[in-house]
Parts: structure tokens; C-alpha cells; sequence
């Protein structure tokens, strides 16, 4: 019989909410929450991480609703250029179909208010599931923060970067609360200057990502096949890397034009091409145990996908604009390629089988998802333009 280890103690930085795209529904949030339900982990954040996180919630939300406020306005546009067309069209006012549709979106479009407002909401929703506890900083000696900004000690570093106190308030709160408990703190954090300060700390343990984290627990407390599971999914890896080669190019692309006026814009095209997939690093988040036959795992996994991009647009370069007829002539169709390299997240999902022995022996790919917490976006082509406008 296993003895019980301790409650560990979990702090998270900001950049864990902003690299998961504040995604609670994430099978690593998720876990997280089972844990911490499960007496396994303590979840502590400071109040100034808390403050940090609510600020870049509402950061977002206030660009989400800029776009919106943008897509809408461009809905009441007179004349509009369909994308690969040269010539702008004018919207008939007398449809009703049309009128009505532009009235609908209007009338759904959420504003700042709400968009903030739901965001914030899911936050409290998910620090409430895991009974976390806040870690005020008022406990902290300003002379403490200042001897450490003037002598240049992490995480202020070269330069002192002064935009670092929110992070020296935040990481000496946690310093002097495990010193306070006499126990280690995990700190999860992928910022360079966390990891500095930690390293110089005896209290202080820098983990750098989530799922790290969530393996290590896993091992010490869910399961002694965690090493089989990683055998079962090596097999399945070929397949993988294969999956994410055939889908990847589905994900949205678009070329950066804000370095040139040279471009006619709604007319390029981009069609992309896997070279190849790497696999960088692989890490077990979750077992699933409550079919004892068929548990099904979950790995977090970080890839590089190396690919071109044949980007095709019309270049005015050498047109003229007809102010009459509104349109240019003498477009000119370029077609490039550009080969390029991204790196991106990964979730797998497997069902794994037991022999006779009640050994595990195979596995099957239950789902693959590419960037499960829509960090990516819009993936820009750096296509190298210069500045040419006037």
C-alpha cells in the first residue's frame, strides 16, 4: 500500500491562463480542478497575479469587441470588393433578406460590457471549483522589492525592467508564504525571469508547464503504467505526426500586407504544404480509469510543423487606377512560395486495450485536436515586405 503523499502546494503565473487562451473547458484545466477536489494539490494565487489575470481578460475583451464593432460596421458598407475581384460592388439597399440579416447581426453582437463581464464570470467559476487560496502581497518589504530592483536580482535582471514589480511582488509573496508553511511551493510559469528567481530559491520549485506538472502528479499518486502509456502512445506517434500533416493546412492563414501599399488586398490566396512534423515534447495529463478494461489517456503534446506557403496576390505595382471606372489596370498576378516553420499544441486522446494478463497492450486514437485552446488564431506569413508607403 502506497502511503499518501502530501498536498502539494500548485502557484500559477499569468502566463499559464494566457497560454491555455483562459480555456477552463481544456482537459488540463479540468484535471487541475479534479485534483485539487481530490485533496491532491493546493491551487494559490497572489493578489496581484489575480489582478493581472483580470487585466488581461479585459484586455482581450476589449479588442474582441473592437472587431466585432469593425465586422459590424462593415456590414452597413455602400460598396464592397469580393476577394479576388478588382472591381468594388455596390450593396442593393432594397433587399429585405440582406436588411433584415444586418439588423440580426447588430442585434446579437455582444458588446464590451457583456464579453468582459462573461469572461471574468468563467474565471471566478473556475477558482471557486478549486478552492484556491489567495496569497496577499502586503506581506512583502518594499525594501525588500527595491534592494532587489537596484541590485539588479531576478526577476528585475539587466536593465532593472521596472514593468517586472508586479512579478517581484507576486514571487516574494509566494517566497515568504512557503517559508511561513516550511514547505515547497510548485510554481508553474514558462516566464524566464520566474525560473530565474526560483532557481536562487530553496522554497520555490519552477515547474514549466502545466501538463509537466500534471504527469508528475500522475506518477507519484494515479498510476504505476504511466511508462506503458508512454510505449503505447510511441507507437501511435507515426500516426499522429500524420493526422496533424493532412489537417494542418485547414487552420486559418493569412499574409501580413501592413508593410505594403502594394498589394491588391482581398486578392491573395494561400495554399500550404507539410514538409514534415516534429514531434517536440509529449506529456501524459490525465488517465481516465473508470472503465478499468479500456482507460483512455490524454497527452499535451508541442509540435513543429515545417511547411510552404504558396501565396499568390495582385500586385499594383505597375497598375493604374481608373477613378471613373473605380477599378485598377494592368494587375499583375505574383505567385511565391515561402517556407516557414510554426510551433503548436497538440491534445491526443487514446483508449487503451489489456491482454489476459490484465496487462496493457494496445492502443486506439480516440481524437486529435490541433491547438485545442484556439491560441493560434490567424496564422500570419511573414512575407518579408518593407515599409513602402508614403
Amino acid at each position: 500500500m502506497k502511503i499518501k503523499p502530501p498536498l502539494r502546494l500548485v502557484a500559477l503565473d499569468t502566463q499559464v491562463f494566457d497560454s491555455y487562451n483562459f480555456n477552463y473547458k481544456s482537459k488540463v484545466f479540468r484535471n487541475l480542478v479534479k485534483l485539487a477536489q481530490q485533496e491532491k494539490i493546493r491551487l494559490l494565487l497572489t493578489s496581484v497575479t489575480l489582478h493581472e489575470i483580470r487585466a488581461h481578460i479585459t484586455e482581450g475583451a476589449v479588442l474582441t469587441s473592437k472587431a466585432i464593432e469593425q465586422a459590424v460596421n462593415d456590414l452597413n458598407k455602400k460598396r464592397f470588393k469580393p476577394q479576388g475581384d478588382t472591381k468594388r460592388v455596390k450593396i442593393s439597399a432594397n433587399s429585405d433578406l440582406l436588411n433584415e440579416f444586418k439588423k440580426k447581426v447588430q442585434e446579437l453582437a455582444p458588446n464590451f460590457e457583456q464579453i468582459n463581464q462573461e469572461l471574468l464570470d468563467q474565471l471566478e467559476d473556475f477558482l471557486q471549483e478549486t478552492d484556491f487560496k489567495i496569497i496577499e502581497v502586503d506581506r512583502v518589504s518594499v525594501v525588500d522589492i527595491f534592494e532587489n530592483y537596484f541590485s539588479g536580482t531576478p526577476p528585475f535582471g539587466e536593465g532593472k525592467k521596472k514593468y517586472e514589480f508586479p512579478d517581484a511582488f507576486a514571487l516574494l509573496a509566494l517566497q515568504k508564504e512557503a517559508e511561513d508553511r516550511n514547505r515547497i511551493i510548485y510554481v508553474v510559469s514558462g516566464d524566464s525571469d520566474w525560473e530565474k528567481f526560483c532557481s536562487s530559491s530553496e522554497n520555490l520549485s519552477l515547474i514549466g508547464k502545466l501538463d509537466e506538472l500534471l504527469e508528475t502528479i500522475i506518477r507519484e499518486t494515479d498510476s504505476d503504467e504511466v511508462d506503458e502509456c508512454y510505449k503505447l502512445y510511441s507507437d501511435k506517434e507515426d500516426e499522429i505526426k500524420g493526422y496533424i500533416q493532412n489537417n494542418f493546412s485547414d487552420l486559418n492563414f493569412s499574409i501580413d500586407l501592413s508593410g505594403t501599399s502594394l498589394i491588391e488586398w482581398g486578392s491573395e490566396e494561400i495554399e500550404v504544404e507539410v514538409n514534415s512534423v516534429d514531434i517536440i515534447d509529449s506529456s501524459l495529463v490525465n488517465i481516465d480509469d473508470s472503465d478499468a478494461e479500456q482507460p483512455s489517456v490524454v497527452f499535451e503534446l508541442e509540435a513543429e510543423v515545417h511547411y510552404d506557403a504558396k501565396v499568390s496576390y495582385e500586385s499594383l505595382e505597375y497598375a493604374i487606377y481608373d477613378r471613373e471606372d473605380d477599378m485598377y489596370y494592368g494587375v499583375e498576378k505574383i505567385d511565391t512560395v515561402f517556407t516557414q516553420s510554426l510551433k503548436l499544441n497538440v491534445e491526443v486522446t487514446l483508449t487503451l486495450s489489456r491482454d489476459k494478463a490484465y496487462s496493457l497492450c494496445d492502443a486506439d486514437i480516440e481524437d486529435i485536436t490541433i491547438d485545442p485552446n484556439n491560441t493560434l488564431g490567424e496564422i500570419v506569413i511573414d512575407t518579408g515586405f518593407e515599409d513602402d508607403y508614403y
